[in-house]
């Protein structure tokens, strides 16, 4: 594979984690809503699709990189349902869980970078 291409699939790697997370937003706002109302299902429904665009971006990059370095990428997209939580509901961004993104962001470096 060309850098340029390696490139390009590493950027949708990481496209398919935001959409990812984006569904836990979407299932949270879903179950803020009364139950079985319009908006629920709405929600639930935008999540499904979203984890739908999710799966056929993995199975593509999937087949584009080794498996350690995709799964270890995977691992980021923690760090984007805390950023939503803290953007989109106000939630607190905490000691704990920045040490917490930190040592995930470390965690990743290491596993992706160590040779076999």
């Amino acid at each position: 594979m060309t850098l340029k291409n390696r490139t390009i699939y590493f950027f949708l790697l990481h496209i398919s984690l935001v959409i990812y997370s984006f569904s836990s937003v979407l299932m949270k706002y879903a179950a803020t809503s009364e139950f079985f109302s319009f908006r629920f299902f709405l929600f639930y429904a935008l999540a499904l699709l979203t984890l739908a665009v999710y799966a056929l971006l993995w199975q593509q990059i999937l087949g584009r990189f080794k498996l350690n370095f995709v799964y270890a990428n995977h691992a980021m997209g923690m760090l984007w349902v805390v950023m939503f939580g803290v953007i989109l509901f106000k939630e607190s961004l905490s000691l704990t869980r920045i040490i917490g993104m930190v040592l995930i962001f470390i965690g990743v470096v290491i596993t992706v970078t160590t040779d076999e």
